[in-house]
């Protein structure tokens, strides 16, 4: 429970002072012919060239000079030549808290173990990494075969013993590491992961007690504490707070190994008493929340607890007795109300049991509150705690719903340190965007001078090479509008922005005859109120009224009234809408947020914005998709699906993407991979013919979102395989000849830690926060030596320090499509987003899928969120009605009561906590899809559709 005082880097401080070491490819490397001539069967595209640093003479008959940027990768010098990986299993628990307990003492107990600490590594749950063999004294092992053996040990557990394992699991010999790095050919298959897995962990044997282990390859500074407020005058949340942490990880880079450090800013819980947290006035969450948010935190009991006996007195107040996880507040009640059976001890003081092994038990029930309070059951008569539980408050169950362990709330203590993983709170996102969001040169500055020094490193970044381009171009039609303003907005809004609206109109070429403002028939566009049901009674009015598009003035922005607006004109009425907030209404804000609702209003009016002149010579018969998932997060519903979308082309400029949208399946473990590809391209290619008289691409280019790279060859095998099999079946349907589809597949990552940093002022951007330009593009030692890959920042990086897009090519069979044209083709795309003007993150096709999930997301925010009381109160009552079916179960087949359990009795319990669980996400997963598809069967023939919108909606844009 360390805790100190929070520190920073003073303004001074924040600059960095390493100037980096330059890198240089190696020769070897250069020459790509022992690569290409010796792999016969690659995984993947193979890189048969690196980007030329040769440029084309500008206007003025100039050539641009080569610039080199620096990128937070280390060298990293591995002196072991081998290493040894172990494992401590068969514990005989799932607890993640009573593993690293039995894992910490079998090190501290096990002699070969005990005495060899400083060989050795460990991630303090299952894993030892030694640079010498431990087992070499070990005899009678089982042979597991392949080298491994295996030994069986016991781990002392108070008055127990448990029976363990201990496994030699291999060699891991670092060589390896080294020689994919080089290229070798022979090594192409070999997995890294292991070897940079392995030092991993190594790096974590530097850590301290000033340093907090968050996972195997990320930590956070404790002292590096950051209050978290609405504003400057503000006070902080007594909640939650902000830490700084570090990412980690070995790789291979390109003729050496390297290390990849980032900065990384989080949300935490601050460690208040548990009572603190459920009264909280300062209003950071909801009040019907705290409970839900506060199940699963790990907590810490504060006060000595005594007992009659020394040595079990010294147990109960051992740090690793304190450490609790909270199950679930007292169901009914408060704490004076709970009683719970006292066993009985015999003169030894050991439980006493009945001839069937169930426990016997005093003939009176006692009250936790007399239990915590009275000291009569110790040979003094102290509080068990020093003091009284305070009344009139639920109990805290930190054990299991069948062996609840009952704490008062003043008793336990939030442990620090607990990353929040949900979104934060609205009103604290701006001081959480302005705390993560540093400068370039700040977050060299944190990385050198906090991050690496945590970890005893000194620094020496590597330089790299890059290089640039650009492009862009313009829209008009003939509609209805309505404007409805929600209370609160003055009566002149609407006028005022049907005058602004009229303005920017006649800017576009859209004359007044062409664009008819409507009034809900007869009756005011001012809503009753924002609730749903009098949303949709107006939309009803608006659309009766045969407007196609609608605005909603807001007074102020609200998350919950613009989710069911765009629900209710979406998929009830199939009716375009854009919401407006009335604070922009100042002539400089009003010009700029109207530009930007001009091009909202053209693409869901079925236009395109603009284009990129060069897209159009690879796209006139290529089709490009974008495919994304989004998932639940922890704060979810049980039972709540991932989201997936695809969307796909219809012009040569990629300017007009339409799209597809599936929920994923919840029984299927692996979420990263799309299910419904076959069915979502089928779709697409559909549309395509529709655009361009019944005829198909001969190629796709597939932009796949959000992959890692364990997960490459899936898509690989299961993705892309669909994608043929919707195009083999496309021509089928369309009357078409059979034909090989010519396909080209790229994973696009944004959610990595590689970053890149100018060197002089000179190639600083000055409209982008000091990044590097856009258009930077690195091919050489942070990408792979084998394999066509990438790093792209085309956008310019306002806020922060800018991301670079990573883009790796699994496959690439279209003709002449060269890397270096596939680059090219993906920046200029990056240039053609509908909703602006200048360049995107990423290629625009991926971000549409991206928005496209959002729009679902919204569709079902309620379970996202986990927001519904009412659903989280049917789930508990779910929950109960199974479970007492259950242990009545239990009892009929093992007898009730509390007795020692077999093995099998075990057993059936797990599968019956199981069960409850499948049976809640079953019933949540029922409730989602019947929403969600509610137009899958609709007896209207234009609205009936797939996808959980009306058919109607189908030829535009609409959720951008």
């Amino acid at each position: 429970m360390y805790y100190p005082s929070p520190q920073s880097l003073s303004e001074q401080e924040q600059f960095p002072t390493d100037t980096g070491k330059v890198w240089q490819l190696p020769k070897a490397l250069e020459n790509r012919s022992a690569v290409l001539n010796n792999i016969q069967e690659p995984k993947y595209a193979l890189r048969e060239r690196f980007f030329s640093n040769q440029f084309k003479k500008t206007d003025e008959g100039q050539l641009p000079v080569p610039k080199a940027v620096l990128t937070n990768h280390f060298e990293y010098q591995v002196t072991t030549e081998t290493f040894y990986e172990y494992k401590v299993i068969d514990l005989g628990t799932k607890n993640r808290k009573k593993l690293k307990m039995l894992f910490e003492r079998a090190i501290t107990t096990w002699p070969f173990l005990r005495d060899n600490q400083e060989l050795f590594a460990t991630n303090h749950i299952d894993t030892i990494v030694s640079w010498k063999p431990l087992h070499a004294d070990l005899r009678d092992g089982k042979d597991l075969g392949g080298g491994s053996a295996e030994w069986t040990q016991t781990v002392p557990d108070g008055n127990n013993n448990v029976p363990a394992t201990f496994r030699f699991v291999k060699r891991i010999f670092t060589d390896s590491l080294r020689q994919y790095a080089a290229a070798n050919p022979n090594y192409e298959h070999e997995n890294f992961d292991d070897v940079a897995r392995c030092l991993n962990i190594v790096i974590s044997k530097s850590f301290d007690s000033e340093v907090h282990k968050l996972s195997s390859n990320k930590f956070f500074v404790k002292n590096a504490r950051v209050p978290l407020t609405t504003g400057k005058l503000s006070p902080p949340s007594n909640c939650l707070e902000m830490i700084r942490g570090y990412f980690y990880t070995v790789k291979p880079g390109m003729g050496n190994i390297i290390l990849n450090f980032n900065i990384s800013t989080s949300a935490v819980f601050r460690p208040i008493r548990v009572d603190q947290f459920l009264t909280s006035n300062d209003n950071t969450f909801e009040a019907n929340k705290l409970e839900h948010i506060l199940k699963g935190k790990n907590v810490y009991v504060t006060r000595n607890r005594k007992d009659a006996d020394p040595k079990k007195q010294e147990r109960l107040n051992s740090e690793e007795s304190r450490y609790w996880k909270v199950f679930e507040l007292q169901r009914e009640g408060n704490i004076e109300d709970l009683t719970f059976p006292k066993k009985k001890v015999d003169a030894n003081g050991k439980f006493m049991t009945n001839a069937d092994g169930t426990y016997q038990y005093e003939d009176r029930r006692i009250r936790v509150v007399d239990h915590l309070t009275q000291g009569k059951q110790f040979k003094y008569g102290s509080l068990l705690f020093g003091s009284p539980p305070i009344k009139d408050r639920p109990a805290v169950n930190v054990g299991s719903f069948s062996h609840p362990v009952w704490y008062a709330q003043e008793h336990l203590r939030i442990v620090p340190y607990q990353a929040y993983t949900r979104p934060v709170p609205n009103k604290y996102t701006a001081t959480m965007v302005t705390e993560a969001a540093r400068s370039p040169s700040a977050n060299r500055a944190f990385i050198e001078k906090e991050g690496l020094r945590s970890l005893g490193f000194t620094t020496g970044a590597d330089a790299v090479p890059f290089v640039t381009r650009f492009l862009q171009t313009s829209p008009p039609k003939s509609f209805k509008y309505a404007i409805l303003t929600a209370p609160g907005c003055d009566r002149t809004t609407g006028d005022y922005y049907d005058t602004q609206l009229r303005k920017h109109f006649d800017k576009c070429g859209i004359k007044n005859d062409q664009a008819k403002r409507v009034e809900p028939i007869g009756l005011s566009s001012v809503l009753e109120s924002t609730e749903e049901a009098d949303l949709e009674k107006k939309l009803q009015e608006v659309r009766d009224s045969g407007a196609r598009l609608v605005f909603l003035v807001l007074h102020r922005a609200s998350t919950t009234v613009y989710r069911d607006f765009k629900n209710l004109a979406d998929r009830r009425f199939g009716m375009h809408s854009i919401c407006l907030v009335e604070k922009w209404k100042n002539e400089q804000e009003t010009n700029q947020i109207m530009t930007n609702v001009m091009m909202k209003m053209n693409l869901k009016l079925g236009g395109v914005n603009h284009g990129v002149s060069d897209v159009v010579q690879w796209l006139r018969n290529t089709m490009v998709l974008g495919a994304d998932l989004v998932h639940p997060g922890s704060g979810a519903f049980p039972g709540t699906p991932s989201i997936a979308s695809i969307v796909g082309s219809v012009d040569s400029h990629g300017g007009k993407c339409l799209g597809s949208m599936r929920l994923q399946s919840i029984e299927k473990t692996d979420r990263e991979v799309s299910l419904s590809v076959e069915t979502m391209v089928l779709e697409r290619l559909k549309a395509w013919a529709a655009v361009n008289r019944n005829s198909l691409p001969d190629n796709i280019i597939y932009y796949r979102d959000g992959v890692s790279s364990g997960h490459y060859p899936k898509v690989k095998h299961e993705e892309l395989t669909a994608i043929r099999s919707a195009y083999k079946i496309a021509r089928g349907k369309a009357g078409l000849p059979p034909k090989k589809l010519n396909l080209t597949a790229v994973i696009v990552t944004k959610r990595h830690h590689t970053r890149f940093y100018p060197i002089d002022f000179g190639d600083k951007d000055n409209h982008g926060n000091n990044n590097c330009l856009p258009g930077t593009c690195v091919d050489k030692l942070v990408t792979s030596p084998y394999y066509q890959d990438f790093f792209l920042q085309s956008h310019s990086g306002i806020k922060g320090t800018a991301r670079p897009t990573h883009y790796f090519i699994l496959e690439n069979q279209i003709p002449g499509m060269s890397l270096e044209k596939l680059r090219d083709l993906t920046h200029n795309l990056c240039y053609s987003y509908v909703r602006s003007m200048s360049g995107v993150s990423y290629a625009s096709p991926t971000y549409y899928a991206d928005r496209l999930c959002e729009r679902g997301r919204m569709y079902i925010r309620k379970y996202f969120n986990g927001d519904e009381d009412a659903l989280w109160t049917e789930l508990h009552d779910l929950k109960k009605t199974i479970e007492d079916a259950q242990k009545a179960d239990r009892a009929a087949r093992y007898g009730g009561g509390s007795h020692v359990k077999s093995k099998a009795e075990k057993d059936l319990e797990g599968d019956h906590a199981k069960s409850v669980i499948d049976n809640q996400k079953a019933y949540v997963f029922e409730k989602i899809e019947s929403e969600f598809y509610m137009y899958r069967d609709s007896s209207d023939e234009a609205e009936k559709s797939d996808n959980p919108w009306p058919k109607t909606m189908d030829g535009t844009m609409f959720w951008m």
